[in-house]
């Protein structure tokens, strides 16, 4: 491009969102002016150098950066899928973009979306060709956040053509909320956490407090309940804060459902260090720094990087999150209804009241002028966004084109459960996981055999439930269409 003003002044006449590739550090501050000079912001900056991305980022809070990342293999492990992370993150950017589909798989991008590091795929097939159209199928199929193409109408054309309009190309992670309080445990505790996993969480959240010798222990209020009818009320009947005390004395602390003790935050890694699941890590208090700093020592100690996700309702925490996990790690804002901590609501949009999407892409700029500095993905409380989020999901769809996950919480009933499942949301923070153990979260073909004159059984198709169940098709929930060697199959859960 020889003329960044030119382009987006372009760009906002015709209400297009323009993605922009970029070379060097010197191609960066150029469209870095540019943007200053026509005061548009609300650009996806990609580039395979890193200090490119910085150059864009440092420049302002709205632009959202993609790291080109060059993937060799077809499968991830968690701590490989964490590098991948760590380099896009600290770069600093929002997404990862690989540059052509060879080993793009449903099993990396689930891995990486997993992290909270969302994934486009630049397509290399010419328009109109056999092979673009196998190739822009192939990379749909992977549930991929995005996709760079020759042709966005011929993409819409084969997504018709071959996706079913109740398709899932991609199912949201199931966040068990202080772990899984309605099955009988007490929140915030390791029993709790336990019955999330059993019951097919792919994530549980948890609130961590620093104790004042530096102690971490799992709580969501600042001081421990002490005569109340909550399941987490406690003999404890003194006035202190939970920062305030120390680990002794909150050692000597008994919940007074089960004479049980609060919960520490090693306790939690050295259970589950082994286990197929990963953690949503909750600052609270005030201990921006102290909390941080010694939460990451404890993950690393574990070498549980590759675990966590860290959401937060202050931006000091985020900040510091950077700061402590050297930018690898996910950060994700987390915010309610008309409440930005540190800003009065009197400055805030009425969000309740979000229902178009002009009304939903004026909080991503709101949002992205509070956050955008602390690279997160963003956590919407359900009653933050009404029906724009709920209904249409204006905001997710804002998001999903600036590389931007949306993780909303809490869903507190089986009925906004299934309102969450279908709003394509990228996870759900619920108080039921038990919802969801036994439904499918993906489908795996392999070694699919056809002979001429019989009728396909099903055999090579499994699907595995988000309680880590694999299983066998119901053929009687299989159609399928064959059409010289292509296969195409629909199962219907």
């Amino acid at each position: 491009v020889s003329d960044y003003s030119a382009l987006l002044k372009e760009c906002v006449k015709n209400k297009v969102l323009p993605t922009i590739q970029i070379e060097n550090s010197t191609a960066a501050s150029a469209l870095a002016s540019a943007m200053k000079a026509t005061g548009c912001y609300d650009v996806n900056v990609i580039s395979a150098d890193a200090s490119a991305l910085k150059v864009i980022r440092d420049s302002n809070k709205i632009s959202r950066t993609g790291l080109i990342y060059g993937l060799t293999v077809s499968k991830l492990t968690s701590k490989e899928a964490h590098t991948v992370r760590g380099a896009v993150k600290s770069a600093p950017a929002n997404f990862v973009v690989f540059p052509d589909s060879t080993y793009v798989s449903k099993q990396v991008v689930m891995e990486l979306q997993e992290l909270g590091c969302p994934v486009w795929v630049k397509t290399a097939a010419t328009k109109g060709s056999a092979d673009f159209e196998a190739e822009i199928v192939k990379v749909l199929a992977t549930g991929v956040n995005g996709i760079l193409t020759q042709s966005e109408d011929e993409v819409h054309t084969l997504i018709n053509k071959h996706f079913a309009s109740s398709s899932f190309i991609r199912t949201p992670n199931i966040v068990g909320h202080r772990g899984y309080a309605a099955g009988g445990a007490i929140e915030n505790t390791l029993e709790s956490f336990k019955l999330a996993y059993e019951y097919g969480a792919t994530f549980f959240e948890l609130d961590v407090y620093s104790t004042s010798d530096n102690g971490l222990v799992l709580y969501h209020d600042n001081k421990l309940a002490y005569n109340t009818t909550h399941n987490y009320n406690t003999n404890y009947s003194g006035s202190k804060y939970i920062e305030q005390m120390t680990l002794a004395e909150i050692k000597n602390v008994k919940y007074t459902k089960d004479n049980s003790n609060i919960t520490q935050f090693y306790e939690v890694l050295e259970y589950f260090k082994d286990k197929d699941i990963r953690i949503f890590i909750e600052f609270k208090g005030g201990q921006t720094d102290r909390t941080v700093k010694y939460t990451a020592e404890a993950v690393k100690k574990y070498g549980m990087e590759d675990r966590i996700v860290i959401i937060c309702s202050a931006t000091g925490f985020l900040e510091n999150a950077i700061k402590y996990f050297n930018g690898t790690v996910t950060n994700s804002f987390v915010y309610a209804n008309n409440s930005l901590t540190g800003y009065a609501p009197q400055d805030t949009p009425a969000w309740s009241a979000a229902e178009t999407r002009e009304e939903n892409l004026s909080i991503m700029s709101f949002l992205l002028n509070r956050v955008g500095h602390t690279n997160s993905n963003f956590g919407p409380a359900l009653g933050a966004v009404s029906q724009g989020f709920n209904k249409d999901n204006f905001l997710g769809e804002a998001a999903t084109n600036r590389g931007i996950q949306v993780n909303p919480w809490t869903y507190g009933s089986y009925v906004n459960n299934n309102i969450g499942f279908f709003s394509d949301v990228d996870s759900i923070t619920t108080d039921l996981t038990d919802w969801s153990k036994n439904m499918a979260r993906y489908i795996t073909a392999s070694n699919i055999s056809l002979e001429t004159g019989k009728t396909y059984d099903g055999s090579g198709v499994t699907y595995t439930t988000y309680g880590r169940e694999t299983k066998a098709v119901d053929t009687a929930n299989l159609t399928y269409t064959l059409k010289n060697t292509e296969l195409r199959l629909h199962y219907c859960f």
